[in-house]
């Protein structure tokens, strides 16, 4: 009965179930997508992986019921719903690692995000020291 205890916890402890589970680890930034922009969208963050990384950003891009990410886990279901709630408004939302709300966009583009993020006191500080 351990065991079987043991191994559940074990191959459900990378699950993503909140976003505050990144907080002072990770920038967070939600997209919302429509399937005609998908495939535009994530090819765009494929090419931008090095910057992206470079400033610790997990992005989550929902449309309809898909959610693609670059983190590195399991996403839970319960996660979708809370991305989906967090971009009731906006289209792009870029949160700090804080956890609050840095940034809102019409549409995703890194170059302003990654101008955002560049001008926070976090990001300086992290820049002298790497």
């Amino acid at each position: 009965m351990t065991l079987l205890l043991l191994l559940n916890v074990t191959m459900h402890s990378d699950e993503l179930r909140s976003l505050s589970e990144l907080r002072w680890k990770a920038r967070i930034v939600l997209c919302k997508s429509d399937s005609a922009l998908l495939d535009k969208l994530h090819d765009a963050t494929l090419l931008e992986k090095e910057r992206i990384d470079e400033r610790d950003i997990v992005y989550f891009i929902i449309c309809g019921d898909r959610l693609i990410s670059n983190y590195g886990g399991v996403l839970s279901s319960v996660l979708k719903g809370e991305v989906r709630a967090r971009l009731k408004k906006e289209a792009v939302v870029l949160i700090g690692k804080d956890g609050e709300m840095k940034g809102a966009y019409s549409s995703l583009r890194w170059t302003e995000i990654f101008a955002e993020i560049d001008a926070m006191p976090m990001r300086q500080r992290e820049k002298r020291q790497r």
